[in-house]
């Protein structure tokens, strides 16, 4: 794996587990380039991270995306440099990488796009703390009613009386 160099106001904000897999930085010298402080986007194995200096760097203006918050990425190739798109699902805005070599954008999109559908490395491990009570909650109803279907099996068969039935009926759906 190539090792970048990570500015510190980025690498505060990484995750436990959380690892740079690509950067790519805006051009100094080609057109749409900027001289005194480029842009830069980190990939990383559960988001994209953007950071816009200005002021000659004194100021900093750090966004981060999850993959899943992303709609669309998409490369804008010129004659010296392209310029990557990324588009999010909740943002009216278009986050803009101008000026970058054509294999750095190449490999850019390819990691978002492998991050948007699922394939990143290791991002496996990663659960989104909104995710979990909706996926627990789906399980538990799911459980809750082939419970509940069992019951009215054993009731129907004559193994269970009806009062039975209501006990452990009352007892599920307390749980």
């Amino acid at each position: 794996m190539e090792e970048f160099d990570v500015e510190n106001d980025v690498q505060n904000i990484l995750m436990p587990g959380e690892t740079i897999i690509y950067a790519a930085q805006q051009s100094r010298i080609m057109p749409g380039g900027s001289i005194a402080t480029p842009n830069k986007l980190y990939v990383t194995n559960f988001r994209v991270i953007f950071r816009d200096p200005y002021l000659l760097g004194l100021k900093k203006f750090v966004n981060d995306y999850h993959f899943k918050d992303i709609s669309n990425v998409r490369m804008k190739k010129g004659v010296f440099t392209t310029e990557i798109y990324l588009n999010s699902r909740f943002a009216s805005d278009e986050v803009v990488l101008p000026a970058v070599s054509h294999s750095d954008a190449q490999a850019i999109v390819k990691y978002i796009r492998n991050g948007i559908y699922g394939n990143m490395p290791s991002a496996e491990g990663y659960d989104s703390p909104n995710e979990r009570p909706y996926k627990e909650n789906k399980v538990e109803k799911e459980d809750l009613i082939s419970k509940l279907h069992q019951l009215n099996e054993l009731k129907n068969s004559g193994a269970i009386t009806e009062e039975e039935f209501n006990q452990l009926k009352k007892k599920y759906m307390d749980l």
